[in-house]
């Protein structure tokens, strides 16, 4: 471990010191307790990062997997995010504790148990993760403003007749980029609120005419017992048992959750009551969704509604939800990659690791917001 004493930055008292650990593992001074997040606020967090675009490709799967197994995948994919992100936070607090630091990454927790392949292979899967959901975003965009451009009496098809999801991607993206290479995205945490008003809105009003299509509630029990419960072959099955899993396992954006709360103690039971109630949730809505429209399911089940000006306003924000969120989940690959750049880049040039160098200055801003704090997955 390295020491880096005094400080010249404003804000910082002269003497302080920094622990830091060789190699680019990203080092920081323990913060300050300013407060943090509650329980509930940490599981609205949470629910925000698991309910989302995903949730409308949740009616596909429970029709390619049959009732009873479309179910149990997404109780199953509830259990394994709830094990697996409680076991990361043991395993990160363990390491921090040992190391004597905070605010460590999962690239830096995998370095320090596992060795530097570890830490290559959980930064390729990181990278990939994030690249996906993001991916995942531009195709949901692409297809649902396509959609939109194809049905009369939409604005988008007054204005973009005919246009296909390719060029609206193209577009998307166009609009991304430039937001991706900005190093706050503070400006863009109002837009959560947007985001959760939308995907709500649209769940409720996507649950609501199905409803309606099947007769009333009743109706829609009887379509969904006359469902099978089983796929129809293991190929059925495995074509969306990843869109179930890339739902519920948002692991790599769960540190700075975690990171944020008052009282870290309670991360594990806040967890799991918020993960049981979107299981719930999640197949309430699938089963409804495929019982509905049966094998005329879409990939993307808001495709299956009309054109109506409430239905085009609620894809529409949908849609504008994915567009802002997109630079803040690319930020967590875009970051880890940027530190190993620089850190290799700084023992070339035989100064200290990028981590130790930017520990000084990420001390200096213990008093950030959570807002602020859930939109990064490192210390910059």
């Amino acid at each position: 471990p390295s020491q880096v004493e005094g400080s010249d930055v404003e804000g910082v008292p002269s003497g302080t010191a920094w622990s830091g650990t060789a190699g680019d593992i990203s080092t920081m001074a323990p913060r300050p307790s300013n407060g943090g997040d509650s329980e509930v606020f940490t599981g609205f967090k949470i629910a925000k990062a698991v309910v989302g675009a995903g949730s409308f490709a949740l009616p596909l799967a429970c029709k390619n997997q049959g009732a009873a197994g479309g179910v149990i995948t997404i109780a199953v994919a509830g259990v394994l995010a709830s094990v697996t992100m409680k076991s990361l936070m043991k395993s990160k607090d363990e390491v921090e504790r040992e190391i004597g630091t905070t605010g460590l990454s999962y690239v830096d927790v995998s370095r320090h148990v596992l060795g530097d392949w570890g830490a290559n292979f959980v930064f390729g899967m990181t990278v990939a993760s994030s690249l996906g959901v993001c991916t995942a975003y531009l195709a949901f965009i692409g297809s649902t403003m396509s959609l939109l451009a194809d049905l009369d009496g939409t604005w988008v098809h007054d204005i973009f007749p005919g246009v296909g999801p390719d060029a609206f991607q193209i577009a998307a993206l166009a609009v991304v980029t430039p937001i991706t290479w900005l190093k706050n995205f503070r400006f863009l945490s109002w837009t959560s609120t947007v985001g959760v008003i939308a995907v709500v809105a649209a769940l409720g009003t996507t649950l609501t005419e199905e409803i309606r299509l099947t007769g009333g509630f009743q109706g829609l029990i009887t379509a969904a017992q006359s469902l099978p419960l089983w796929p129809s072959s293991l190929e059925a099955y495995t074509s969306s048992f990843g869109a179930v899993i890339f739902l519920s396992c948002v692991n790599f954006l769960i540190f700075p959750i975690e990171r944020s709360m008052e009282r870290k103690e309670s991360f594990g039971p806040t967890l799991d009551v918020t993960l049981v109630g979107l299981s719930m949730m999640n197949a309430a809505f699938a089963l409804a969704g495929a019982a509905t429209f049966g094998a005329e399911t879409s990939d993307i089940v808001t495709n299956n509604l009309g054109s109506g000006n409430g239905l085009t306003a609620i894809k529409t924000l949908v849609c504008l939800d994915l567009l802002l969120t997109y630079p803040l989940v690319f930020a967590a690959g875009r970051e880890i990659t940027e530190k190993l750049i620089l850190g290799a880049r700084d023992k070339r040039r035989g100064g200290g690791s990028a981590a130790e160098i930017d520990a000084a200055a990420s001390t200096t801003k213990s008093s950030s917001s959570s807002a602020t704090t859930t939109t990064t997955t490192t210390t910059t």
